[in-house]
């Protein structure tokens, strides 16, 4: 099993992590793996529809993708309430998601046996705190800047009409086969 991120510092955390997993900076579109390297490869909420060169970063996956391969991609759905939220207090970055998904799919076509499916998964809070946390994190990371208190501000709003401290996330998964 291999991790591959951008991120020297995500990989540097990953590793404190697990020991048992291999964890690599790399580039999706430029893997440093030979053809047909791999059975399966998941990639989970990593933005992959906002990858500059969609088309060469699928061509790749294709490339170290064993024949019959699977890719499975889970990207955001944007009638989730964590995209919700995460525009509420980051509306400069207000998401693109359905646009960039169909997009992604669209390019997922051309190279495999694509089918589609939904995920719903619920988040629970202890405390309003350990809500804020979650998404500060969320932002700080996504944004690569300092979380500001107008943003702060914003999740105080919300959290205010907010009558449990339950969050629903949906997700897409592409399930793709290497034809």
């Amino acid at each position: 099993m291999c991790k591959i991120s951008y991120s020297k510092k995500v990989i540097e955390y990953c590793k404190k992590k697990n020991k048992r997993i291999s964890f690599k900076v790399g580039n999706l579109t430029n893997l440093k793996f030979s053809e047909g390297s791999f059975d399966c490869i998941i990639s989970l909420w990593s933005g992959f529809r906002y990858l500059k060169n969609k088309i060469k970063g699928i061509r790749e996956l294709k490339r170290v993708l064993k024949d019959k391969g699977i890719l499975l991609i889970e990207e955001a759905d944007e009638t989730s309430e964590y995209v919700k939220i995460l525009d509420i207090i980051a509306p400069k970055r207000k998401s693109r998601i359905k646009e960039k998904r169909i997009e992604l799919k669209k390019v997922l076509e051309k190279y495999f046996d694509v089918k589609e499916n939904k995920l719903k998964t619920y988040y629970y809070f202890k405390s309003k705190n350990q809500f804020k946390e979650y998404f500060r994190k969320e932002i700080v990371f996504d944004e690569k800047k300092k979380f500001k208190k107008k943003m702060e501000k914003r999740l105080d709003e919300y959290l205010s009409k907010k009558k449990t401290l339950r969050v629903e996330e949906k997700s897409i998964f592409f399930v793709c086969r290497k034809k």
